[in-house]
C-alpha cells in the first residue's frame, strides 16, 4: 500500500525555494499536502504541510516551521498497526521509513481505507452470522475511520449475503 511518489525538501530550504520544488515535481506525486524532510542520507527530519508553507513569508527556512517529531511507520510495521496511526492523528499521509529512519515512502489514506474495506470483505467470508433475517446472513458492521477531524464509515455495499 505504499508509494515512493512523495515530495522530499530539506530543512536548509526556504518556502520560496520549496514551492520552487513542489511546482517541478510535484504534479508526478501523490500528494503534496504534506511534504518531507529529509537529510543528506534520505533519515526523516520532519514535515510541512502545504498550509504551513503557505502562511509563511517566502524568504522563511523550513527549519522554522516544519514540525520535527513527525509520526511514522517502519517498513516491518503490519498495515493494521498503520490503519491505528492514521485514525490516531487524523493524517493524511503516513511516512514509511526503515530501521535507519530513511524514508522509503508514504501511505496515503486514501490507501487506509482500502486496507480496512479488504478486512470487512475477509470478516464477512470467515464470519458469517446469524441474524434476525435469519441463520446464515452477514450484517456487516461499519468500521469507523477518524480523517482531517471528520468521520468516515467503510462498509461492505453489499447489506445481506446468503452464505
Amino acid at each position: 500500500i505504499m508509494t515512493t511518489e512523495y515530495v522530499a525538501l530539506r530543512k536548509s530550504m526556504t518556502v520560496s525555494a520549496a514551492f520552487d520544488k513542489i511546482r517541478k515535481v510535484g504534479i508526478d506525486k501523490e500528494t503534496i499536502y504534506t511534504c518531507y524532510v529529509t537529510d543528506s542520507k534520505r533519515r526523516l527530519s520532519g514535515v510541512v504541510t502545504a498550509r504551513q508553507l503557505m502562511l509563511a513569508d517566502s524568504d522563511t527556512l523550513l527549519s522554522e516551521i516544519m514540525d520535527f517529531d513527525p509520526i511514522f511507520a517502519y517498513t516491518h510495521d503490519d498495515k493494521e498497526y498503520v490503519v491505528q496511526l492514521f485514525d490516531k492523528y487524523d493524517m493524511l499521509a503516513l511516512p514509511i521509513v526503515d530501521t535507519e529512519e530513511r524514508l522509503v515512502g508514504i501511505v496515503t489514506v486514501d490507501d487506509a481505507i482500502d486496507v480496512i474495506a479488504s478486512h470487512s470483505k475477509k470478516r464477512k467470508q470467515v464470519m458469517p452470522a446469524a441474524t434476525s433475517y435469519g441463520v446464515g446472513m452477514y450484517d456487516p458492521l461499519p468500521i469507523e475511520v477518524t480523517v482531517g477531524g471528520a468521520s468516515i464509515f467503510v462498509m461492505d455495499i453489499e447489506r445481506f449475503e446468503k452464505v
